[in-house]
């Protein structure tokens, strides 16, 4: 019950996120309020460090509610060649990344060390994730991130098989599991940035529901993977 208080009192200061995000200039001007949208985005500018003077004029018949957006299906996500292809590599990406991340999670365990402390590390792992998918997004983009620390987490998976029976095992082995946990948990959170950005508005929400949703089958599947060895 403490462990339970003390990590629901973690989430307590995102409370104040309320006061500091920012709401969707597309949704104010569907609710008829131009001069708040043109406020979003003239904030938007400046934080994108453009300073100049903007002349913006946004008329409320530009969006319309979502009463009255066309209402696609998940079946559009299917319905041209490119969108498919790109469909089926995010599927793939979620589904390997909650196979992966939960996967190891489970095995903390199992790295050479008491099953206190390799939970401990593993999660520790989660904060240097964060900082470098935020730069290397800043500067090599989305797709090359998700790509790149999703082959080094495998090929530090490989690494602890390889290292295992060897002389190098012992610490090289924890070190590899702590390194692709960290990889992978980089890789969810840019997973996470390239498919909201990657769809359209009226089948944002599908699209995200059903690689999410492939990322949870991985995620149920994990525990086998980690018996299995």
């Amino acid at each position: 019950r403490l462990l339970t208080a003390f990590v629901t009192l973690l989430g307590v200061p995102f409370v104040m996120c309320h006061w500091y995000l920012v709401e969707s200039p597309r949704w104010f001007l569907s609710k008829n309020r131009q001069s708040e949208a043109e406020h979003v985005l003239h904030h938007i500018a400046k934080g994108n460090g453009f300073s100049a003077n903007m002349d913006i004029n946004l008329k409320s018949s530009s969006v319309k509610d979502n009463s009255t957006l066309s209402k696609d299906s998940i079946q559009k996500l299917f319905s041209e060649k490119r969108l498919t292809f790109v469909m089926l590599i995010l599927c793939y990406s979620w589904f390997v990344n909650g196979a992966s991340y939960y996967g190891m999670t489970l095995a903390a365990g199992d790295i050479g060390m008491d099953i206190y402390t390799g939970t401990a590390l593993s999660g520790l792992v989660e904060i240097p994730a964060v900082v470098l998918t935020y730069f290397t997004i800043d500067y090599y983009g989305r797709r090359l991130t998700l790509a790149s620390f999703m082959m080094v987490s495998g090929v530090s998976c490989l690494s602890i098989h390889l290292l295992s029976g060897s002389m190098l095992g012992g610490s090289m082995t924890t070190f590899c599991v702590l390194f692709g946990k960290m990889c992978i948990a980089a890789s969810f959170k840019a997973a996470y940035i390239l498919s909201g950005e990657v769809f359209a508005t009226s089948i944002r929400n599908s699209a995200l529901g059903l690689v999410s949703g492939l990322a949870r089958i991985g995620a149920v599947l994990s525990p086998f993977i980690v018996m299995a060895g």
